[in-house]
């Protein structure tokens, strides 16, 4: 298809855009039929198909820990939001801080009307 998201996506490749995905979000589309691990995997491979590498972090509901990890072998950053936030309190930081500390777009997948 030609909406706008997928164009959104399909230019983030050339102008080197961070791609935040709502980890739950996009779970609960599927009814939560994939896995966390599952899910991991998609995104690997979607990435890597579409010359992402490197740009998307998956962005995940609490977690015992607030914290970030860069998985080298899979070209995906996994952020876990913390016992008192949720992803979407994340995602919100971060769009501002990559936008204006680091000057780059940002696309966001998510579920959320939010």
């Amino acid at each position: 298809s030609n909406s706008a998201p997928d164009r959104r996506l399909t230019s983030a490749a050339t102008t080197n855009a961070t791609i935040l995905l709502d980890v739950e979000n996009i779970r609960g589309k599927s009814g939560f039929a994939l896995s966390h691990g599952q899910l991991l995997d998609k995104c690997t491979v979607w990435a890597e198909r579409r010359n992402l590498r490197g740009q998307v972090t998956l962005v995940v509901d609490h977690g015992s820990e607030a914290g970030g990890y860069w998985l080298r072998e899979r070209g995906l950053g996994v952020v876990f939001a913390g016992p008192s936030q949720k992803a979407d309190d994340v995602i919100a930081r971060d769009v501002t801080y990559v936008q204006s500390t680091l000057g780059r777009s940002v696309v966001v997948v998510t579920a959320d009307r939010e």
